[in-house]
């Protein structure tokens, strides 16, 4: 399938048609849209990220993977609420977008896990696996404490503690 050129006048009917069509029963097709959605860049964000929150299951997997692929850092605190989505895959692919977000991701992440839903099993798991892939680098330290909660005895004490720790010593970092 070839794709058609982008326009300065793609409207924002037409992105609600892609995000529709992102139901497709045709994983070609749904290729190809998630491809134009992408190549949007910014413009198709607001669509993408509000369809994480779409009644059908292979929209909001779509919406994440193609999220995933555009690495919009607009888009991590509903990818870190899409990490307790009732669907496996839509968890898996949310928290691969954030890996893919790197260090952009860890804000609205410990911000979940200090909040009162942190000890929901979905997000706990998923702010592991996010946490595990970004532990490399210089943020090690910060991440080290909160892995080393998740992993705990006491969790339910601890992890919102170490959340809130490694949230004042990004502030050094000045991630956004």
């Amino acid at each position: 399938m070839e794709l058609d050129p982008i326009t300065s006048d793609e409207t924002d009917e037409q992105i609600r048609q892609y995000i529709d069509e992102l139901d497709d029963s045709s994983s070609t097709a749904r290729d190809v849209i998630c491809m134009k959605l992408t190549r949007l860049g910014r413009r198709s964000s607001p669509a993408l990220i509000a369809a994480l929150s779409d009644p059908r299951d292979r929209v909001r997997l779509e919406a994440a993977r193609c999220l995933r692929v555009m690495r919009d850092p607009d888009a991590a605190p509903a990818l870190v609420r899409a990490l307790e989505d009732d669907m496996g895959d839509v968890r898996w692919v949310a928290a691969e977008s954030l890996c893919a977000l790197g260090s952009m991701s860890l804000i609205p992440l410990l911000r979940a896990l200090q909040s009162e839903r942190w000890d929901e099993t979905n997000l706990r798991l998923g702010a592991h696996h996010v946490l595990r892939t970004l532990i490399s680098g210089g943020l090690a330290p910060i991440i080290t404490p909160v892995m080393q909660a998740l992993d705990g005895v006491g969790a339910n004490l601890t992890v919102p503690l170490a959340a809130h720790k490694a949230l004042e010593d990004l502030r050094a970092y000045d991630l956004r």
